[in-house]
């Protein structure tokens, strides 16, 4: 798109706009603020520090420009394009160019690309890294040992099913998540000592998740 001064969209702008934000509908005069940050994750202050970051550019060089821009937001959330699925996210990315006239800015090029696909893609190929990495971690032990190591997993976990069950009867809980702290903290003791490293990090996340569960004993109990 191109904008002007009050944040309109001008004529003559991309095909491929009406594509991303899923509409058949005239575009020309739109608020491109509100078509961009309307049901995203970006509240009104952040809407009016773009507004008046990108307004304070209008009329002004490219000076004012250079101290404006990294007010404008690189990113936003979006629901609501999908008419099946309101609650559906898209994630824009979002660029900003000054058009000068006569060695002002006249008016603004904001290029907005829809990366939904591209970022669910990279979380894709990092789990795949992740569990190849864990596997690779795997061959590199004993398999005698890694077998060790697995029933006294297995067992330790069958400890932790228990615990739960008393918690979740409310049942000392403070005791049980310190019982369960301890167990899951045997577990990644025997990860680190396999060199199990890529385990040892989800067993890591556990432990932080009971530590949070201590610190809000009194929402549980």
């Amino acid at each position: 798109f191109t904008v002007d001064d009050n944040m309109k969209i001008l004529p003559n702008y991309s095909s491929y706009a009406k594509k991303v934000f899923r509409t058949d509908a005239e575009l020309v005069g739109v608020d491109i603020l509100t078509l961009i940050f309307d049901q995203s994750d970006v509240d009104q202050s952040l809407r009016d520090q773009m507004y008046h970051a990108l307004k304070s550019c209008f009329g002004n060089d490219d000076l004012q420009w250079s101290i404006s821009e990294f007010q404008f937001l690189p990113q936003c959330t979006k629901r609501g394009l999908n008419k099946k699925d309101p609650d559906e996210k898209n994630v824009f990315k979002l660029r900003y160019y000054p058009i000068l006239k006569e060695g002002v800015v006249a008016k603004v090029m904001i290029i907005v690309e829809d990366i939904t696909e591209e970022l669910k893609l990279k979380e894709t190929s990092a789990k795949q890294e992740e569990t190849l990495k864990i596997i690779t971690e795997l061959i590199n032990n004993d398999p005698d040992v890694l077998r060790s190591f697995f029933k006294e997993s297995r067992e330790i976990v069958a400890k932790c099913s228990e615990t739960m069950a008393h918690i979740q009867a409310g049942r000392n809980v403070e005791e049980e998540l310190n019982v369960m702290f301890r167990l899951v903290h045997t577990i990644k003791g025997n990860t680190r000592a396999f060199k199990l490293f890529m385990i040892t990090q989800i067993i890591h996340d556990v432990e932080s998740k009971i530590e949070e569960c201590k610190a809000n004993i009194h929402e549980i109990s």
